[in-house]
């Protein structure tokens, strides 16, 4: 499937078959897409310029978004269970502020944005009156970054409703980031980053990163929710592993 001039784009952890292709990428669907399309759409509309924008559905029944230009924190040869990859020119104190803020840019974006919807990759139910739709798996290797900086959030297919300080504390997590002895300085990161995103108060900031770490772990029971062309990737794995 596919044309000559189509570029796979490598390094994704959860979706198989996405390319690009000129200036759109090309990604397979599943049943959380319509509410992923709706999502991006809103925050078109309200001006949130770091998402892709969702532009159709192309003859292959691959949806069609705006490609983000930059350089990604992924590395193909990352296993679960390793370290996230950071690149050196990522590390800065700045960074940390620039995440945050991107967080406060994004939840205030999100805030206006109401479904009905439960056709979510991993998740169930619907939004609750306290919540917002958040991108779902904010992290470095799902950002683009032009010197250092981030200039746009990819794969939305995990996006689902969280109130704003349980995806501060995924996000801080992720972003800081916590838990990687690779930065010693953790706890003056950890707090650009509240001052950036707006988020004070340590008991707060604490609350917020362990239900974001529960919240992540819930995740665990959705992983059977694939594209079919992830499963055919894995099962081509599986088979060459016997």
């Amino acid at each position: 499937m596919g044309g000559a001039d189509e570029l796979p784009l490598v390094g994704g952890r959860s979706t198989s078959g996405v390319v690009r292709l000129g200036d759109t990428v090309r990604r397979p669907t599943g049943p959380w897409s319509p509410t992923v399309h709706a999502l991006l759409r809103h925050l078109a509309d309200v001006g949130f310029m770091e998402a892709p924008r969702f532009l159709g559905m192309d003859a292959e029944g691959r949806e069609i978004l705006t490609y983000a230009h930059g350089e990604v924190a992924a590395d193909p040869a990352w296993q679960p269970g390793s370290p996230a990859y950071w690149p050196e020119g990522l590390r800065s104190e700045e960074t940390v502020i620039a995440h945050g803020r991107l967080v406060r840019r994004l939840h205030k974006a999100a805030a206006s944005f109401r479904t009905d919807d439960d056709g979510w990759r991993e998740h169930q139910g619907r939004q609750g009156t306290d919540e917002l739709v958040s991108h779902g798996d904010l992290g470095p290797w799902n950002v683009a970054y032009q010197e250092g900086r981030p200039t746009g959030i990819i794969d939305w297919d995990h996006c689902e409703p969280i109130t704003p300080v349980v995806d501060f504390g995924l996000a801080a997590w992720n972003f800081v980031p916590l838990g990687d002895d690779r930065f010693p300085d953790t706890p003056r990161r950890l707090r650009l980053f509240c001052d950036a995103d707006g988020l004070s108060g340590a008991d707060t900031v604490l609350v917020a990163v362990h239900h974001g770490r529960l919240k992540r772990a819930e995740h665990l029971r959705f992983w059977h929710r694939k594209p079919q062309r992830s499963i055919d990737g894995l099962r081509g794995v599986s088979e060459s592993l016997q």
